[in-house]
């Protein structure tokens, strides 16, 4: 008789630890009758031993697939791995058993080994292995070799420490950077291009909005919310709104503000962001991605774009991610320039373009992080589609008292 062909993990004694499994739980479950026994401090540590077990079950149940995957059990009746897990245990839901299938099948793979050591040893929950192994399994086709094992790496070693959401942050990092530039350009144009606002009629007389959109939108409507969204004062009158209904007031609040004076100077930036990213990052020496504090991670394209216009602080860190410098908002264009460049340019300076001057964002000819200036002789008027083009391609201007010449 052949013996059986031996799984990712090993020789294991799986039914001995399944048995010693079945014995920790038979024991928990003879205190839950007696847990009004149980002092504060064993009252935590049992849940604290009984997660302990049940890390220890999903590691074994990770080895059982990942061996019955390398004997082919299911094929025979047409089953996918979920199917025969589903039916080995019928108690397991579908959505547990793909994570386990996730996960067995990274195990089987020789570039993740030490993401199957760390799962067999408990390192690493199911969930983050499984984040693990769904970013490597995304990433590869596309991705450099050299360099996706080495973040996959950092990555491992990192995760016991990490939570789940802050793993899932350092894995949508890395996934950008492994993405070429001009892809990641790509998909952040293709995205801004999906936004979308919906209408429809909701309960009562009601409408509601489902707005789509990308990482920059998410981060600048988050930006314009969050300061008007928070609740009142409690005092002697409670704020009773749930946190839709104050992010709907507040979202009404930006709107009236903004169409109840439609031709003056804005006093305020448009948005107010807080986006930490390196001095090599921001300048283009190095490749990088800026991260707001919404956790929406911009392209380095986006975020120079955003820093002309937008309330942007920029936090720059070094090597070693210390906080060197938060800059300054004296390179936003104040209101008597921005008046000027109205007088002067009377809409967006591109060719043919016939977008008001108080719809149109004010543009640093050169860039303030190369050290341009906030004068009228550096400020060109655009608006935010061409201000999205001028950024994207890199274009320069002439700019005189009278007029603005692109050159395209």
């Amino acid at each position: 008789m052949s013996t059986p062909p031996a799984s990712a993990f090993g020789p294991r004694p799986v039914l001995s630890a399944a048995r010693a499994a079945d014995a920790a739980l038979a024991g928990g479950a003879a205190q839950v009758g007696q847990l009004w026994a149980l002092s504060d401090a064993e009252v935590a540590e049992s849940l604290g031993h009984l997660e302990r077990v049940r890390a220890a079950a999903e590691a074994q149940q990770v080895a059982v697939v990942t061996e019955a995957r390398s004997r082919g059990l299911g094929n025979e009746q047409g089953w996918s791995g979920v199917d025969w897990s589903t039916a080995a245990a019928p108690g397991m839901s579908t959505g547990h058993a793909s994570t386990l299938q996730v996960v067995a099948d990274a195990c089987r793979d020789p570039r993740l080994d030490d993401l199957a050591t760390a799962v067999e040893s408990g390192a690493i929950s199911l969930t983050k292995a499984a984040q693990l192994a769904r970013f490597h399994r995304s990433a590869a086709p596309v991705a450099d070799p050299a360099q996706l094992a080495d973040d996959t790496a950092t990555l491992v070693q990192a995760a016991p420490d990490l939570t789940e959401q802050q793993l899932a942050l350092a894995i949508r990092h890395a996934a950008a950077l492994l993405r070429p530039e001009k892809d990641a350009e790509h998909l952040t144009e293709r995205q801004r291009a999906a936004r979308a606002l919906h209408k429809g009629s909701g309960p009562g007389g009601m409408s509601t909005y489902r707005v789509v959109l990308d990482p920059e939108g998410a981060a600048i409507l988050d930006a314009a919310l969050d300061p008007l969204a928070r609740p009142r004062p409690a005092k002697d009158d409670p704020d009773l709104r749930t946190p839709a209904a104050r992010r709907a007031d507040a979202l009404l609040a930006i709107i009236g503000r903004g169409v109840s004076a439609p031709g003056a100077a804005p006093k305020t930036a448009k948005a107010q962001l807080v986006v930490t990213m390196t001095l090599e990052q921001l300048t283009g020496a190095v490749r990088g991605a800026g991260l707001t504090l919404g956790q929406e991670l911009l392209t380095a394209g986006t975020v120079r774009r955003l820093a002309c216009e937008a309330d942007l602080i920029p936090a720059v860190l070094g090597t070693n991610s210390e906080l060197l410098d938060v800059g300054r908002r004296k390179r936003l264009v104040p209101p008597a320039i921005r008046l000027a460049a109205w007088l002067r340019d009377r809409g967006c300076t591109w060719p043919g373009c016939t977008v008001p001057a108080q719809w149109c964002d004010a543009h640093h000819a050169i860039p303030w992080w190369h050290g341009g200036d906030t004068s009228l002789a550096n400020t060109a008027l655009l608006c935010g589609r061409h201000h999205t083009l001028v950024h994207d391609r890199a274009l320069t201007c002439t700019i005189t008292d009278t007029h603005v010449t692109w050159h395209l």
